[in-house]
């Protein structure tokens, strides 16, 4: 077996490579970051779906109390749609 980084020959049981001190230890396992990023990105743009559905009802009636809550929605929604698309993040 050769060693990934300096190419050098290493005994088949060894943990790390005799001539550079690479470790051959089986990678950590993958982390949960891409779900954790979802999930909150998912919460981020429905709090922005529900403010601005909140505003959109209060304008219908007539009563547009805060609009800037409608900006502040319809941002969060932007923001969660930008960062899916730029992260590339799965549901998955």
């Amino acid at each position: 077996m050769k060693c990934p980084q300096c190419g050098a020959e290493i005994p088949e049981n060894s943990a790390t490579c005799p001539a550079c001190g690479f470790s051959l230890a089986s990678p950590a396992p993958a982390s949960s970051k891409g779900k954790t990023w979802w999930l909150t990105l998912k919460l981020t743009m429905t709090v922005g779906a529900i403010l601005a559905l909140f505003e959109i009802v209060l304008l219908s009636f007539g009563k547009a109390y805060s609009t800037p809550i409608l900006v502040l929605g319809m941002g969060l929604l932007l923001i969660g749609y930008l960062a899916m698309r730029l992260l590339k993040i799965d549901s998955d």
